[in-house]
């Protein structure tokens, strides 16, 4: 055998390796105690791969974008006096663009508004519930909504994850996003602030 075809067979057996590492990672972190299914691979693979390059997506221009007269670029506050708004985010050439929000330095429950599809055999990820039963105060309440998309779901709410921030993909049309805070008073233990980028 010559050199090129043993470093082919080296790198094919690295890539095997790599891929079976990887489908037990997500056998590992699987919840329902079933085995490893190709969806959750191919949303473990796609998510890394998607951490790993995030770097290299477009993302939304967000320095020109305001909440209350504050820059969301830089850290900014929801009150009581101010406890909602909306940022539109407008067009672009770009097929699409992403963009996180994030609570600074606070670790109060973050509620995005979704819906739940006609198809009844669908299956959310997480749980997606009524609005009699979001709590939490304060709260962050987020709706987003892209231009140009029917929203014919039933309304429902999915708690978010405290230790990460909210990512959205805006298409190129564009998106509507509104905040609330829910809960908020004068005392600044009770008001958000936040970020996004």
């Amino acid at each position: 055998m010559d050199k090129k075809k043993i470093i082919i067979i080296v790198a094919v057996l690295g890539l095997i390796a790599v891929l079976y590492l990887i489908a037990l990672g997500v056998g590992l972190g699987a919840n329902d105690g079933g085995g490893v299914s190709v969806s959750s691979i191919e949303r473990s693979i796609g998510g890394r791969i998607d951490r790993m390059l995030g770097g290299l997506s477009p993302r939304v221009s967000v320095d020109r974008l305001y909440c209350n007269r504050q820059r969301i670029s830089e850290n900014f506050r929801l009150t009581k006096g101010d406890s909602d708004c909306s940022i539109d985010i407008p067009s672009s050439d770009e097929r699409y663009r992403k963009a996180a929000l994030e609570l600074v330095g606070q670790v109060h429950p973050i509620w995005l508004k979704s819906s739940k599809p006609e198809d009844t055999d669908y299956k959310l990820n997480n749980n997606c519930v009524p609005y009699s039963q979001v709590s939490g105060t304060p709260r962050l309440e987020v709706v987003f909504e892209p231009k140009g998309e029917d929203d014919s779901g039933d309304p429902c709410w999915i708690r978010q994850s405290r230790d990460r921030p909210v990512s959205f993909v805006v298409m190129e049309k564009g998106a509507k996003l509104t905040l609330e805070c829910k809960g908020c008073s004068e005392d600044p233990r009770r008001e958000l602030t936040l970020k996004m980028n």
